[in-house]
């Protein structure tokens, strides 16, 4: 039996790849992320995972989408810190 991650990358993680190369300043701002084709070859993904990646990559800011134009880099100002581990609010007194 196959496992999901033996079939390609899920979308979250295709989403983080691309958001690193943004951050990276290998994908400039302004510039097209690519088509969904393109990127679904690169991943070696279907359509509608890229269409998920591109969807987290919105909600981040990391990307805008343009009608019939495409999906291109946002600039650095749109682009939202994700917080996976938050520290307690209340930290314990030091004795």
């Amino acid at each position: 039996m196959s496992t999901r991650h033996e079939r390609g990358p899920r979308p979250a993680e295709i989403a983080d790849a691309i958001e690193a190369e943004i951050r990276s300043g290998h994908r400039a701002p302004g510039t097209a992320l690519g088509s969904r084709s393109a990127l679904s070859e690169q991943y070696g993904v279907g359509e509608s995972t890229i269409y998920s990646a591109i969807g987290t990559l919105k909600d981040r800011g990391m990307v805008i989408g343009q009608q019939g134009r495409g999906v291109y880099v946002a600039d650095p100002s749109t682009w939202r810190i994700i917080i996976t581990d938050t520290p307690d609010p209340d930290p314990p007194a030091d004795p």
